[in-house]
């Protein structure tokens, strides 16, 4: 399949499926930056490139890694410091 050199990002807000959201974008910089604001802003993303465009208007895409949930990941470092404190203090504690 030929690269056509077109982004997209869709993205959403709340997991709602009722409000999701097409950007496309001939810039990769561009995109980057729109993608990031958007998941900093608390919306769901997904980012990826426009690989095969069919004869209907069914765009193929090649996802990239942004994360689709950046929440979760704050909620994981929290925990796994929250964990790790726990077991220093333990070990220290037991002494």
């Amino acid at each position: 399949m030929i690269s056509t050199n077109k982004y997209a990002v869709v993205f959403w807000k709340n997991l709602s499926r009722d409000s999701v959201s097409v950007m496309t974008f001939d810039d990769e910089q561009e995109m980057v930056s729109f993608a990031e604001a958007q998941k900093y802003s608390g919306y769901t993303t997904l980012v990826g490139e426009i690989i095969h465009v069919n004869r209907n208007g069914e765009k193929t895409f090649k996802l990239r890694k942004y994360g689709a949930y950046p929440y979760l990941k704050y909620w994981f470092k929290f925990f796994s410091l929250f964990l790790i404190s726990l077991i220093i203090f333990l070990i220290l504690y037991w002494k």
